[in-house]
């Protein structure tokens, strides 16, 4: 994920401008309108024009070189508008470009010379476009530049060393592009760089030395690279770093130890690299550090007890390297940390019960060492872990009972240690984990049988009510099993159902009434699933409950009152259904209740008075229905962002009956002093005081004492303008330019019809211009420039003498339609206004008026008034589509999700051929995927998920080849995955879940993105189509299989048919479908071992052990020359040890224990070099051990005893850290 956090890190520096360029012209305007008022534009040109056309010529050039016709936004581009009103474009009182700000704007192309023309350039930022070819080295001219963000583009070639010219530059950022060649070290003469981001790309060479001269540098990221070299010690110099990111490049050499000098230091990320040698205790002096990455390295030594000094790590991962040792207890004192990654290293000894003190720790992975003893109980108080994987270790015992303290364990790997006991009841509802390989039971698996029948019966009646043999997941349910191993169910120590959590497991059909049944039921979950008909009023029995989740379903009919019964429920979550009726004032009982959401559905009337009883309320939401009358008074209280209130557009209960209406202007004013900071004014004096308000600064009053002038231009005010203002009745003049105000003109000041003079030029307005302010007919000044306000100007303001109307770009209002296309695209949201009730809607403003369509709410056109977009999500929608939204012929986007549509998706939406964007999501459409919407082949996002969808996925959709993201997930469609979808081969971002799906997943969607979050093919089910298994590997396998007996094991899923190797049970392949691992321990497996094996030449996992295996170690093994790990212990083999075994030159593992083994030890195991354990016990081997085993030097782990052996024992085997040489009771050999 580190990407991903680093593209927001990147958003939030974005560069921005200081304001002081807009109150100089600000007050240029003010001081030119007293000589002169409505001089033309193009007398108030540049007074160095040959500037200011050469910086139209580079934009020009510009425009053309990145494919500006097919920008998202070209707003003025190419016009003869002044170039401060061109989309992105911002310039200085001379009319000179200092900012270019197209962020994620569809360029394309190149990056043309000519912006090297920009001379007094300070922000050039284009990321997030498909921006191609090298950077110019031009850019180098550019030397007022501060900020140059060219990152998630597409850019090759390398770094231009004329950057090195750019010596105000503070932030430079080329992250996530193709740049090749070394690092010119010439960045280092920019001595006020804060920020340097070169990582994803392809960049070689060594890290320069000269990077260390950057002392202002707070962040530095060179991570995904392949640069080579070691980490220079003079990194060390730049004591201003939060952030230093080297991972994932070729890095080799020892830690520097320098890198303890950045001790304003937050995150270092040092893994993915060949770093060598053993991790500098002087890292200890980071104190301010809170991620610590070393991961992937062949660091080696122990882990220095000193890192316990950092006591503000989050994140500490020194995975997948050559450490030795014990597991410091001092750890333990990292009491910030949520994650801790210790894995396939080899740490030896046992693990410290004071990492028990890591309160806050939700991941906790020891996988793959040689820990041994027993697993501490003390780690019972992890009551926030959710992930532990001791995996393939050495423990041994029982596991603690206090480990069932660890009720939030979603996922657990234990297996490959020596546990016996059982496992806590409560861990078998982890959505992963590795129970089937360990050979114990759930703890309390046997309840009394009297306790079962009435559960039992109730979750049979589920399970036929609601289509069990097709959810995703319905592991033991109708077995005989004990409930509490059937998928989703908790049981207490009696046998009783407490929990039943089936969130996401396509569930579909009704809920029965005899859930109700379930007495002793805590909390259910039937969220995120396809169940209709109506929720039983026989819930209201379960009067144990606490937490109650039905939503994103498609349930019908009221809310039962029978649920005011459940007076412990303190969760209550319906939301996303087809609820109607009213809301049960016996809802008023659950005084226990702190979340309650109701919202997306259709419920309607008033909201009951006696929900006021609910005064734990910390989290609601209830919009998105129909519901009227006041919100209580008592819910105020709730957490600032667990509510909907702004959206529900209704008022607390106590509150007056119109947020505008106020006692006096004072109000009014203190209203607007808050919203706009006053506090960070500029002048503020006797604001908020009890002094006259005409002596507040600013303010002008009538002798009435009412406010008649509001003049604070160029004063340090930020914030929004508030509706409030337009209660001032008696304002005559409204003054707030030059400042940072934001967001749109509020319709309300159209109330203030004595208004004559209104300027609210250079601020960061934007929106549509009110058609209400056409009310202020007795304007005589208007100034609105500066903004980046759209719309159409009141006809009636062509009156207004004085104004700056010209440089805005609008029309007026009364201007004619551009074109007869227009008007269809009208008749098309005309129809689908009245198809999806639009009266109806949150937010429907001026549709089905004379305004603009582009005024329209959610409404975007194009400069031929043609609708390109159409963005309607969460906005109340019901009904169903109309075909007419197939005449809208020049949409690009189409965004209608979590609204309530139904009915089926109109075949005519095909005819959308520019659509690049389709977002149906989250409503209740039914029937089949159109084929048509294989004509949209410039579609790049296609959201269908959470609809009622059913049939198959339609071949035709094979032709979207530019579709980077598909969300098909949480529908009804069934039937195979075509093979045509392998075509959309630039695909990203996928998911199926929640159909019933069937066949494999289209291999060209194996490699896409970055992190696993991007598709749901882990849960998925299904595997990735691949080329046919080769025959030898499948006639290999399917002799293992008879030779042992596979008829009898425990779990031979697909073995023997035809489905793809890595589905067959304990199967593992590559990306290329060659066997890679076989690993079935304690799965019945019996009969002897194939020599057929020996033919899978690309194996490096063969686990066999814990089965009842006899016969012979076949010597084809030795055949196996890429086996890293041999696992046969516990068998019962005999016969000799292979010599052959001794090609196996990449073993690290060989166990070969308890079993019946006789015969001398080979002494080709000498050969054996990268051995690290070698576990022979327990057998009947005799003889002399072989003195060619002393070249095993690299062992850490060694077990010989129970045999029968003589002689002495290799001398290079005393630094063993794990051994049973003392039972042995042999000496060590003399030196020679």
């Amino acid at each position: 994920m580190v990407r991903c956090n680093k593209a927001v890190h990147s958003a939030n520096r974005k560069h921005v401008m200081k304001p002081t360029f807009r109150m100089l012209v600000a007050i240029a305007v003010v001081c030119a309108l007293a000589v002169v008022a409505r001089i033309p534009y193009v007398l108030a040109s540049d007074p160095d024009p040959t500037s200011g056309a050469t910086d139209r010529d580079a934009l020009v050039a510009f425009y053309h070189a990145t494919d500006g016709d097919n920008w998202r936004v070209s707003d003025n581009w190419l016009t003869e508008a002044p170039m401060s009103m061109w989309h992105g474009v911002t310039t200085d009182k001379n009319g000179r470009v200092i900012e270019l700000e197209l962020w994620g704007n569809n360029l394309s192309g190149v990056i043309p010379s000519e912006l090297g023309n920009l001379t007094r350039l300070k922000a050039l930022t284009l990321p997030s476009n498909n921006l191609s070819g090298a950077i110019p080295s031009g850019l180098g001219n550019l030397t007022d530049l501060e900020s140059l963000q060219l990152w998630n583009n597409q850019l090759s070639g390398p770094v231009p060393h004329e950057l090195g010219n750019l010596t105000n530059l503070e932030s430079l950022s080329f992250w996530v592009n193709q740049l090749e060649g070394v690092i010119p070290s010439d960045l280092s003469r920019l001595n006020n760089l804060s920020e340097l981001d070169l990582g994803g790309n392809n960049l070689s060479g060594t890290i320069p030395p000269e990077l260390g001269n950057l002392i202002n540098l707070t962040w530095l990221a060179l991570w995904g690279n392949q640069l080579e070299g070691t980490i220079p010690s003079e990194l060390g110099n730049l004591t201003k770093l939060s952030s230093l990111g080297l991972g994932d490049n070729r890095l080799i050499g020892e830690i520097p130890s320098e890198l303890s000098n950045l001790t304003n230091l937050e995150s270092l990320s040092l893994g993915g690299n060949q770093l060598g040698g053993t991790i500098p205790s002087e890292l200890s002096r980071l104190s301010n550090l809170n991620s610590l990455s070393l991961s992937g390295n062949r660091l080696n030594g122990s882990i220095p007890s000193e890192l316990a000094k950092l006591t503000r790590l989050s994140r500490f991962d020194l995975s997948e390297n050559l450490l030795n040792g014990s597991i410091p207890s001092e750890l333990g004192d990292l009491t910030s940390l949520w994650a801790l990654d210790l894995s396939k290293n080899q740490l030896s000894g046992s693990i410290p019960s004071e990492l028990s003190r890591l309160t806050s720790l939700r991941s906790l992975i020891l996988s793959e060492n040689l820990l041994n003893s027993s697993i501490p109980s003390a780690l019972g108080n992890l009551a926030n872990l959710t992930r532990l994987n001791l995996k393939d270790n050495h423990l041994i015992g029982t596991v603690p009972p206090q480990l069932g303290n660890l009720t939030n364990l979603e996922v657990w790997y234990l297996s490959g240690n020596r546990l016996d006991g059982c496992l806590p009841a409560g861990w078998q509802d982890a959505r992963a984990n590795d129970f089937n390989d360990l050979g114990v039971s759930f703890c309390n698996a046997h309840p009394p049988p009297h306790t079962i029948a009435s559960d039992r019966d109730a979750l049979t009646a589920l399970y036929r009510s609601a289509n069990g043999n097709y959810w995703i997941n319905n592991s033991n349910w109708l077995s005989d099993a004990p409930l509490n191993t059937w998928y989703g169910v908790t049981t207490d120590e009696n046998g009783r159902v407490i929990r039943l959590y089936l969130k996401e497991n396509g569930l579909w059909g009704t809920i029965p009434s005899e859930l109700g049944n379930l007495t002793s039921l805590r909390g259910l979950s039937l969220s995120d699933n396809q169940l209709d008909g109506t929720i039983p009023s026989e819930l209201g029995n379960l009067i144990n409950l606490e937490w109650l989740y039905l939503d994103s379903n498609q349930l019908c009919g009221t809310v039962p009152p029978a649920l005011g019964k459940l007076s412990n429920l303190t969760e209550l979550i319906l939301f996303s259904n087809q609820l109607q009726g009213t809301v049960p004032p016996e809802m008023g009982n659950l005084t226990n209740l702190e979340i309650l959401y109701l919202d997306s559905n259709q419920l309607s009337g008033a909201i009951p008075t006696e929900l006021n009883n609910l005064t734990n309320l910390s989290e609601w939401g209830i919009s998105g229905n129909q519901l009227s009358g006041c919100v209580p008074a008592a819910w105020r209280s709730e957490w600032g962002w667990g509510s909907d209130l702004e959206k529900l557009g209704l008022s607390y209960c106590d509150a007056p009956s119109s947020p505008h209406l106020v006692t006096d202007d004072r109000d009014v004013l203190i209203a607007f002093y808050r919203s706009a900071n006053g506090d960070n004014w500029i002048n503020n004096s006797n604001w908020l005081s009890d002094a006259p308000l005409n002596t507040w600064y600013g303010i002008t009053t009538d002798d009435s004492g009412h406010v008649t002038e509001l003049e604070l231009g160029l004063n340090g005010l930020s914030g929004a303008i508030p509706s409030e203002l337009g209660t001032l009745g008696h304002l005559e003049r409204l003054s707030l330019h030059g400042n940072a105000l934001r967001g749109e003109i509020p319709w309300e000041l159209s109330a203030l019809v004595n208004l004559t003079s209104l300027n609210l030029s250079e601020n960061q307005l934007d929106g549509t211009i009110p058609r209400a302010l056409g009310n202020l007919t007795n304007l005589e000044v208007g100034y609105l420039s500066g903004n980046r306000l759209d719309g159409c100007l009141p006809a009636v303001w062509l009156g207004v003498g004085t104004n700056d109307f010209d440089e805005l770009g609008l029309v007026f209002c009364t201007a004619p339609l551009p074109s007869l296309a227009t008007v269809t695209d009208e008749d098309a949201l005309i129809a689908f206004y009245r198809a999806t009730d639009g009266d109806y809607w949150t937010d429907n403003s001026n549709w089905l008026s004379d305004a603009p369509l582009n005024t329209w709410y959610g409404v975007t056109t194009d400069e031929d008034g043609r609708v390109i977009l159409l963005d309607l999500r969460e906005n109340g929608l019901w009904g169903s589509l109309p075909s007419e939204l197939g005449n809208l012929t020049s949409l690009e986007g189409l965004n209608l999700s979590d609204n309530q549509l139904n009915g089926t998706i109109p075949s005519e939406l095909g005819h959308l051929t520019n659509l690049t964007w389709l977002n149906l999501d989250s409503n209740q459409l039914c029937g089949t995927i159109p084929p048509e919407l294989g004509n949209l082949t410039s579609l790049t996002e296609l959201y269908l998920d959470s609809n009622q969808l059913q049939g198959t996925v339609p071949t035709e959709m094979g032709n979207l080849t530019n579709l980077e993201v598909l969300y098909l997930d949480s529908n009804q469609l069934s039937g195979t995955i075509p093979p045509e979808l392998n075509n959309l081969t630039n695909l990203s971002e996928w998911s199926l879940l929640g159909n019933q799906m069937s066949g494999c997943v289209p291999e060209a969607w194996m490699d896409e993105g970055w992190s696993d979050w991007e598709n749901d093919w882990e849960i998925l089910g299904l595997p990735y189509c691949a080329a046919p298994s080769p025959p030898l590997t499948v006639a290999a396998l399917s002799a293992f299989y008879r030779s042992a007996n596979g008829d009898n094991w425990r779990d031979k899923d697909n073995w023997l048919s035809d489905a793809p190797l890595n589905t067959w049970y304990g199967v593992i392949t590559d990306e290329s479908g060659r066997v890679t691992g076989l690993e079935l321990p304690y799965n019945g497996l019996s009969g002897t071992i194939a020599s057929e094996l020996g033919t899978l030449g690309h194996l490096e996992r063969l686990l066999l052990h814990g089965n009842a295996l006899r016969g012979g170690i076949p010597p084809e093994l030795g055949n196996l020359s890429s086996l890293t790990r041999l696992s046969l212990w516990n068998n019962q083999l005999d016969g000799m040890i292979p010599s052959e075994l001794g090609k196996l030159t990449n073993l690290e593992w060989l166990y070969l224990d308890s079993n019946q083994l006789r015969g001398t030890v080979p002494p080709e195991l000498g050969n054996l070099t990268n051995l690290a354990v070698l576990w022979l016990d327990s057998n009947q081997l005799h003889g002399t051990v072989p003195p060619e085993l002393g070249n095993l030097t690299n062992l850490l782990g060694l077990r010989l005893s129970g045999n029968q052996l003589s002689g002495c024992v290799p001398a290079a085997w005393r630094n063993v850290v794990e051994s049973d040489l003392k039972e042995v009771g042999l000496p060590y050999c003399a030196a020679p």
